[in-house]
């Protein structure tokens, strides 16, 4: 688990441990819109809202607005825009 500005974010692997499934599947989920994700320097995250959301099968929301605000800031100032 990485935490970032107070985010929890699981990788793929921690992701597909909780979901008791492979990070094949957990990769597919996510490239097919079943489960939303971020990736974040090349690796794909996801938040403890993203595993919520597909658990209660709403994929749609991706992050909360404040989520997203921080980790564009962070992106921005790792990657520039």
């Amino acid at each position: 688990m990485k935490e970032i500005l107070n985010i929890k974010l699981y990788d793929t692997k921690e992701t597909a441990d909780m979901l008791g499934v492979t990070e094949l599947t957990v990769r597919n989920y996510f490239n097919s819109g079943k489960m939303m994700g971020q990736k974040i320097g090349g690796a794909l995250y996801f938040s403890e809202q993203n595993i919520k959301n597909y658990l209660h099968g709403d994929p749609l929301i991706q992050f909360t607005d404040e989520e997203r605000k921080k980790l564009y800031a962070i992106g921005t100032a790792l990657f520039g825009e």
